[in-house]
């Protein structure tokens, strides 16, 4: 089976051998994060906040998947650097 590097619980809900990290094929190494994710109810504070408090961009406006009644606001630095995203 194929090891994908799910920790044991995500792993047994899908039925996937967990990662052992005794085993040398498949290191695992984490260097960052990707971005963070955040939940407000005020739109307008929270675009403030992150585009003149913060500096950062708005970059993308969606429909929030899990809940159609809320958008889901993605922001990043002028760059797009990897780690530096907020939804």
């Amino acid at each position: 089976m194929r090891r994908y590097g799910y920790p044991a619980p995500a792993a047994e809900a899908l039925n996937l051998e967990p990662y052992d990290e005794s085993d040398e094929d498949f290191p695992m190494e984490l260097l960052g994060i990707h971005h963070l994710t955040a939940i407000s109810a005020q739109i307008r504070s929270n675009h403030h906040f992150y585009t003149r408090t913060l500096g950062m961009r708005l970059v993308k406006r969606s429909v929030n998947q899990d809940d159609v009644s809320a958008y889901h606001l993605f922001y990043a630095d002028a760059k797009g650097s990897p780690g530096r995203g907020v939804t």
